[in-house]
């Protein structure tokens, strides 16, 4: 398999090298939550992609705790009922 890389540009405007990353979902579970007006919400979170951070020459890149730099692109689904 080939490794996917790009450059991916972070919120403070600088560029890195990224290898994106292939994944399956195990498990995406609702959270329920019930607000004082009687209203059920349920929240989940779906990952739709997964990048690894890489240093220059191209090795993975760890933060400052010594663990992966990994970036997951995300969105979260939020249903409502009462």
């Amino acid at each position: 398999m080939s490794r996917k890389i790009r450059d991916l540009t972070f919120p403070n405007g600088e560029t890195h090298k990224v290898e994106e990353l292939d994944f399956e979902v195990v498990s995406e579970p609702w959270t329920e939550y019930k607000l004082s007006d009687g209203t059920s919400l349920k929240m989940k979170i779906v990952a739709l992609k997964a990048f690894r951070v890489l240093y220059p020459d191209g090795k993975p890149a760890y933060n400052a705790e010594g663990d992966p730099f990994v970036i997951m692109r995300h969105n979260v689904q939020i249903s409502a009922s009462e």
